[in-house]
């Protein structure tokens, strides 16, 4: 913003203090930088400020933050921006961009006070040739962590604009930042925690600013901004140190359910969303309320692991954005992280746990059920392209790798049975409802997949004698081809399983009682094909695989 060299006229402005919010500020309101700053942007954004550029100029103690609002006057500085912690009712009007004002309490400019030692303001008013430009001692409030009540008068120079008449601007300067906020802000490796506290210190003022500030969601979440956005209303850019930012939404989170809904005289809409694994950083894991698209605190849970008195274990996979269109103003606390408790609070926070319990339980069994094509697909040699394919189709929604599939356990439940890799594959597809699985038997067309999924037909085809189907099992280092038959173990001494084909194929006896038990169906055939393959060179070997199989039977079936 240029000036000219002439001042037109001096003067002074007080500074008036509630001391009611002086008395909650004095108690840590503000011990957040971040957040601090985040005042700042929202009192741009009531100016009808379009764009938002913060400057970090820690090698000078200094950050700037530039709005093109309509800027202030004489007067605006009086009435509204040194009139500090006098409450102002929220009202339904919109300005000419299509918003509603979020400034309640009027504590912006005190807001960032405890971090530096001065604030400069500069500001040109909309269709308006002055530019004002004051300096306030900030230490004269903030002494010894404590916020002091002072009622002083600041000084102010006018001065003629250069800017076009019909252009306004407001620029904040905070000079003298404390050296631990200018040594945090320095750290900017990015490396990615669980925590925000565990963030660089510039990091977690980006990350911070993306969470709080009345910004737009990212660009490539057209779903969102859609859902979301008012048509009517012009949006604000927020930009720190030349990049742009935007809401902070989990990378590849999908949109679990998405609504309007009425509590009284509450109206808001939600979405409900996954990564469909644990949300990073931990703080971002819940629903984020916003009125007036600004956050009242950090996502929640609403308590519903302490209230349902149980563990969620899906939980920490669910975000998403609970927007408050109408109502609830009057029950906003002046720490903007909360609400009182009337009914209507009582009422949506009950519903929003009952939907975070519900979509909990609906992971939980997408997890399971996916754990089980997972483990139907697990021995066959194209099981990676199986699988890219059924997660085309949303049939599988879960990576593996967020499952902890055993490799080789010694016991597990009897879920599929004994059958060969085609029939487990057909039983578990079958249990999706949202496919017809259509079952193929005899010679499999040249070029086709063991699966195909054909998703405009709603149908899954399982090639049940395709190559990739024949089952094979690796011990000693050889392999051999997998089939099943039944037949009494009493009659032969090969009761568990015996070698055909030159010794190439072997076939497991899914009658004997061993494949009843709990033991790992995986343990048992090594097991037992082991044995048969350790005693086939023995004259006795007959009479010893009776023994060993007689003590398998006496270890597992007791």
């Amino acid at each position: 913003m240029e000036k000219g060299s002439r001042v037109q006229r001096e003067g002074t402005i007080p500074i008036k203090v509630s001391k009611d919010v002086v008395s909650h500020l004095s108690l840590g309101l503000y011990r957040n930088f971040a957040r601090a700053v985040k005042e700042i942007i929202s009192n741009s954004y009531d100016a009808g400020a379009k764009e938002v550029k913060i400057k970090l100029d820690l090698d000078n103690a200094r950050i700037i933050v530039r709005d093109d609002g309509c800027g202030m006057d004489i007067h605006d500085l009086k009435s509204k921006f040194f009139t500090i912690g006098y409450p102002t009712p929220l009202t339904d009007e919109v300005d000419e961009l299509g918003r509603k004002r979020i400034g309640t309490f009027g504590i912006g400019c005190l807001s960032v006070f405890p971090y530096c030692k001065k604030m400069q303001i500069i500001t040109k008013k909309r269709n308006e040739n002055e530019i004002i430009e004051l300096t306030i001692d900030t230490d004269r409030f903030f002494k010894e962590e404590v916020f002091l009540i002072e009622e002083v008068e600041v000084p102010y120079k006018i001065y003629p604009s250069d800017l076009p008449k019909e252009k306004g601007e407001t620029i904040i300067v905070l000079e003298d930042i404390r050296p631990h906020i200018a040594e945090d802000l320095r750290q900017r490796e990015s490396l990615w925690k669980s925590s925000i506290d565990r963030f660089s210190g510039f990091q977690k003022f980006k990350w911070t600013l993306s969470q709080y500030c009345p910004i737009q969601f990212p660009p490539n979440r057209k779903d969102l901004r859609e859902f979301f956005d008012d048509p009517r209303r012009v949006p604000m850019k927020l930009w720190l140190d030349g990049e742009e930012l935007f809401r902070n939404v989990p990378e590849n989170a999908i949109i679990l359910e998405k609504r309007e809904e009425t509590f009284g005289n509450v109206l808001l809409k939600y979405v409900i969303m996954t990564p469909l694994e644990p949300i990073q950083p931990e703080e971002a894991r819940g629903l984020q309320v916003r009125l007036r698209d600004v956050a009242i605190g950090l996502p929640r849970d609403f308590d519903v692991v302490k209230l349902k008195g149980k563990v969620l274990g899906k939980l920490n996979w669910i975000c998403g954005e609970v927007h408050i269109l109408r109502g609830l103003e009057s029950a906003l606390m002046i720490d903007r992280d909360s609400f009182s408790y009337t009914q209507e609070v009582a009422d949506f926070h009950e519903f929003f746990r009952e939907k975070l319990a519900e979509w909990n339980e609906a992971l939980e069994k997408w997890a399971s059920e996916d754990k089980e094509v997972y483990e139907s697909l697990i021995d066959l040699e194209d099981s990676d392209k199986i699988v890219k394919e059924l997660k085309r189709a949303g049939i599988i929604r879960i990576s593996k790798e967020r499952l902890r599939l055993p490799k080789a356990p010694i016991t597990k439940k009897k879920r599929i049975g004994i059958s060969s890799p085609s029939q487990k594959v057909v039983r578990v597809l079958s249990e999706k409802e949202q496919y017809r699985i259509i079952s193929e038997k005899g010679k499999v067309p040249k070029g086709k997949p063991p699966i195909e999924v054909i998703p405009e037909k709603k149908s899954i085809i399982v090639y049940e004698d395709h190559p990739s189907f024949f089952e094979i099992i690796r011990v000693s280092e050889k392999e051999f081809h997998v089939d099943y038959d039944k037949w009494d173990p009493e009659k032969t001494p090969y009761s568990i399983c015996k070698l055909q084909d030159a010794q190439n194929k072997v076939v497991f006896n899914v009658s004997h009682p061993l494949f009843k038990s709990n033991l790992s169906d995986d343990i048992i055939k090594r097991l037992s094909l082991g044995i048969v393959l350790i005693l086939r060179n023995r004259k006795d070997k007959e009479k010893l695989l009776v023994q060993l199989n007689h003590l398998l039977e006496e270890i597992f079936l007791g």
